[in-house]
């Protein structure tokens, strides 16, 4: 008995592939009668709900409000502007977004989609909302984000607000509105 073992295991060991090319090929043809039995169970159960018709009354469906979508559509006419990092070492370029990829910003018509590309007017390479020619004007840095929180005239106004109230960030006797300044404070949830 030990010697039919012993013969047993010495045949496995010099034909061992076979024995896996043949229990591949078993496992191949269960998966398969696996699946043709789920197929036909489907169509039985598709063709037994088919030969019914519905009793309910279902709900009509609302119709879609085209207003919701118009901001949607609107935004995509438009090139999303990538922001540039300081380093440029990964970007080397400015890119708009496309429906598919980012495409560069000097290609005239869309390479995916075929679509000629619109215009950008106004830079913002930092992304801070404040446009990089009037950063420039008012002697601030178009790559650095922070500079829009700073207070380059020490009026107590940030760069940012000086830009969104109209008013000059190198003058300090030129600021926004004080109750601009309070009415943001209080939408903040600065105490005072």
């Amino acid at each position: 008995m030990n010697m039919d073992l012993s013969k047993s295991i010495k045949g496995v060991k010099q034909h061992y592939e076979r024995l896996i090319v043949v229990l591949v090929f078993i496992l191949l043809l269960v998966s398969a009668l696996f699946l043709a039995l789920q197929i036909g169970r489907a169509k039985r159960t598709f063709n037994v709900a088919g030969r019914h018709a519905p009793t309910e009354n279902f709900k009509r469906a609302t119709p879609m409000d085209p207003k919701r979508y118009q901001a949607v559509l609107r935004s995509l006419r438009e090139p999303y502007q990538m922001a540039a990092s300081n380093v440029h070492m990964m970007v080397s370029e400015l890119r708009v977004r496309s429906v598919y990829t980012d495409i560069p910003y000097h290609a005239e018509v869309c390479p995916f989609s075929g679509v000629p590309q619109p215009k950008i007017t106004e830079f913002d390479y930092d992304r801070d909302t404040m446009p990089d020619a009037y950063e420039k004007k008012h002697g601030l840095d178009p790559l650095n984000a922070e500079d829009a929180y700073a207070d380059k005239d020490g009026d107590e106004f940030t760069n940012l607000e000086e830009f969104q109230g109209g008013t000059s960030s190198a003058n300090a006797e030129d600021f926004p509105s004080p109750v601009q300044k309070l009415r943001a404070l209080h939408d903040r949830g600065v105490a005072m």
